[in-house]
């Protein structure tokens, strides 16, 4: 079972987008994983790989492969090339 994210982390990635969906601007309490853990993984609970989106936007981050770039490109807009170390890691052979 995947261990949650720290609240202490939630309420600061809330507080950093003013709980607003980063994608449409509608209210938003859904935090995302731009890099999700995938299969042996663990979820990586860094503020930059966390994005607060309304239920709708989050659900399309899952299944839209547009969407999906468009959160990798908003993390790089704020935080540089963290974002493609993380998804380097999860495609890499190491586990965790």
């Amino acid at each position: 079972m995947a261990k949650p994210i720290p609240k202490k982390i939630i309420k600061a990635v809330l507080e950093r987008d003013g709980s607003i969906c980063q994608y449409c601007g509608r209210q938003g309490v859904n935090i995302h994983h731009i890099v999700p853990a995938g299969i042996g993984r663990k979820r990586i609970h860094a503020i930059e790989n966390l994005i607060t989106l309304c239920l709708e936007c989050h659900s399309e981050a899952h299944s839209s492969k547009e969407m999906r770039e468009w959160t990798y490109a908003w993390s790089r807009q704020r935080y540089g090339n963290v974002i493609d170390r993380l998804l380097a890691e999860k495609w890499s052979n190491k586990k965790g």
